[in-house]
């Protein structure tokens, strides 16, 4: 899979992925639903999983409830 190529050759700390829908791909089964920090692995990068920042995004319908998930990922470096 290219992404896992991408990371494999970049080596980010971290890698953001936008939305759980996404997580299947790449989280092993017990991570592969909600959002946050996922003690699975993507290569050797920590995966933080974010809510879509789609304004359908029923689960996270306004932005406040979605700016609190940025805000955690941000939080990493401060």
């Amino acid at each position: 899979m290219r992404v896992r190529e991408i990371v494999r050759r970049v080596r980010p700390e971290v890698v953001a992925l936008l939305g759980p829908t996404i997580a299947p791909l790449f989280l092993d089964s017990h991570e592969r639903t909600g959002v946050g920090w996922k003690t699975t692995r993507l290569e050797s990068s920590e995966v933080f999983v974010l809510p879509n920042p789609s304004g359908r995004n029923r689960a996270y319908p306004g932005f406040q409830d979605k700016l609190i998930w940025y805000q955690q990922l941000a939080a990493r470096w401060k």
